[in-house]
């Protein structure tokens, strides 16, 4: 799965540093920078699927400014990013209580910061971004790799998550249609009642309109209408 990350770094050095650093140690995620608030937030505006941020606070100044927690509280208005890790990195520990209070930031990093400061931090998110968590019908709460998942299910109210590693868990929590905003592209839905983990297909068979997948006895149907998906 490929992530997005969007950084706010005023100083032109350190914004080069943080990107040649984060590109360099992952293979997985795209990595776009942004030396002032203007052109951060156009872009923010037209993309729904950043992962992470990456923010400064004091930007383009020779006062201290708490631009990059008003970019921060913009990101939090819009509704695809209520809940989507932020980070700061600044030299001011002042701001902390605000980014806190405010934005309701994941981390809070002080300058200078040490690199496997920041690893460590996006190790973290992007650890959770590869997961779900689930509320059971029982109110446990599941935590499940996308990996694991051959298909989920749609019965009734309820959405049924087959799985290799956690067997079946039942939750009400989402929508199939909710379901394919967070999950990773290999999630394709073949019926109204199916989504499918492409990864562990086998077979398609026009002739029974199914799908087998490897390590499921049963077939998985599908209908003409989403087809084209597969």
């Amino acid at each position: 799965m490929n992530h997005k990350l969007l950084i706010l770094e005023d100083d032109t050095n350190q914004r080069k540093a943080l990107t040649k650093l984060i590109s360099e140690h992952y293979n997985n995620i795209i990595v776009e920078s942004y030396q002032d608030t203007v052109n951060a937030q156009k872009k923010i505006e037209s993309i729904d699927d950043y992962t992470l941020f990456l923010l400064d606070i004091s930007i383009n100044s020779t006062s201290v400014n708490r631009e990059g927690i008003n970019l921060a509280t913009y990101i939090r208005g819009r509704k695809c990013y209520s809940q989507t890790p932020i980070i700061f990195i600044t030299a001011y520990p002042r701001f902390v209580f605000d980014a806190i209070n405010d934005t309701h930031c994941y981390s809070y990093i002080i300058k200078p910061y040490t690199n496997e400061n920041v690893i460590s931090q996006v190790d973290d998110i992007i650890k959770v971004k590869d997961t779900i968590t689930l509320r059971t019908i029982d109110r446990y709460s599941v935590t499940i790799r996308f990996t694991d998942i051959y298909y989920i299910e749609s019965i009734g109210r309820y959405i049924h998550f087959h799985t290799a590693n956690n067997g079946d868990v039942t939750s009400r929590q989402y929508r199939l249609s909710e379901l394919l905003d967070i999950l990773p592209d290999c999630f394709i839905r073949c019926h109204k009642s199916y989504i499918i983990n492409s990864n562990y297909v086998s077979t398609i068979s026009s002739k029974n309109k199914s799908i087998v997948l490897n390590d499921i006895s049963e077939d998985i149907p599908y209908t003409d209408k989403y087809k084209p998906n597969l």
